[in-house]
C-alpha cells in the first residue's frame, strides 16, 4: 500500500513537471530523473569511495590471497579463515558488509522512479524524433547503451584496474546487454538510463578525485 502510494506521488509529479514543460513527459521524466539521483549523491559518492577504497585493498592483498588459495585448497574452513586474518590485519572484512548495506539502500529510490516511469505509458506522448515513448526506439536504446559502455569503462579507469582484455569484454558485454534491455522496453524507460548513467559517471569521477577523504 505504501509502495504504490509512492508511485502514485510520484507518477504525480511527472505530469505536473510535464505541464510546467509545456506538456512534455519526456523532458519530465529527465528532469525527475535526475532529481532524484542528484538528490541521492551525497550518499552514492560516499559509497563509491567505499567500494575504490575496496578495489585498492583487494589488489593489494591479491597475491597473498593467491597464495593461500594455493596452500589451502583442499581445506575451504582453513582457507576462510586464512582469508579472514589477512584482512583482518588490514581492518576489514572478506565480506565488506557495509558495501552490501550501500547496494540495498540504493535500490528502492531507483525502483520507485522506475516503477513510476513505467505506469505513465498509455499517455506518454512523443518527444524529440520518438513519435511513442511507450514504445522502444533503436536510436535511443543505441545511444544510451554506448552510453552505458563509456560510463563501465569510466568506472575501470577510476578503480585504478588495468585496461585488460578481460576489462574490455566487460564493458563491450555491458553496452550490448543495455541495448538488448533497452531496444525492447519503453523509450521512456530509456530516458531514465541515460540520466541514470550519466550521474553514475559523474559519481564515479567526484569519488576518483575524492579518494582520500575520510568518511564516516
Amino acid at each position: 500500500m505504501l509502495w504504490s502510494n509512492l508511485l502514485d506521488l510520484l507518477r504525480g509529479g511527472l505530469f505536473v513537471l510535464a505541464h510546467w514543460c509545456n506538456g512534455s513527459l519526456g523532458s519530465a521524466i529527465l528532469l525527475m530523473s535526475l532529481a532524484v539521483r542528484g538528490a541521492m549523491l551525497p550518499f552514492t559518492i560516499r559509497a563509491q569511495r567505499r567500494a575504490l577504497h575496496r578495489a585498492r585493498l583487494d589488489r593489494a592483498l591479491a597475491p597473498a590471497l593467491a597464495a593461500l588459495t594455493e596452500k589451502y585448497r583442499s581445506d575451504p574452513s582453513r582457507l576462510f579463515a586464512e582469508r579472514r586474518r589477512v584482512y583482518a590485519s588490514r581492518g576489514a572484512d572478506p565480506v565488506d558488509k557495509r558495501m552490501l548495506i550501500d547496494g540495498v539502500v540504493q535500490f528502492p529510490p531507483a525502483a520507485a522512479i522506475y516503477g513510476a516511469i513505467r505506469g505513465i505509458q498509455a499517455r506518454a506522448g512523443s518527444f524529440l524524433w520518438i513519435d511513442d515513448l511507450t514504445r522502444p526506439d533503436r536510436l535511443l536504446a543505441t545511444a544510451a547503451a554506448l552510453l552505458a559502455a563509456a560510463i563501465a569503462w569510466v568506472g575501470v579507469k577510476t578503480s585504478g584496474s588495468s585496461a585488460t582484455v578481460q576489462t574490455t569484454i566487460s564493458v563491450a558485454v555491458t553496452g550490448c546487454v543495455s541495448f538488448l534491455v533497452l531496444s525492447h522496453i519503453s523509450s521512456a524507460v530509456a530516458l531514465y538510463s541515460v540520466v541514470n548513467s550519466i550521474v553514475g559517471g559523474v559519481e564515479r569521477v567526484i569519488a576518483a578525485r575524492t579518494l582520500d577523504t575520510v568518511d564516516p
